[in-house]
């Protein structure tokens, strides 16, 4: 199957955690339960997942699975 080459058309993507301006084609992301997070690297990532189960802890929630698609 042949790669499919990002558009380059398309507006840049911040960072679900520190709002740094990333290009698609260089973005983590994850599938959350309302809309896609994108992450500059692991370590936002990281930071965004471990927060997360902070405030879902805090609310008393079961910590969210992100999809792995």
């Amino acid at each position: 199957m042949a790669k499919k080459k990002p558009d380059e058309n398309a507006p840049p993507l911040s960072c679900s955690l520190c709002m740094k301006e990333l290009p698609h084609d260089l973005a983590h992301t994850v599938e959350g339960p309302d809309y896609v997070h994108a992450f500059c690297g692991l370590d936002c990532y990281r930071k965004w997942t471990e927060k997360q189960a902070a405030e879902d802890a805090k609310e008393g929630k079961a910590p969210a699975k992100p999809s792995r698609g």
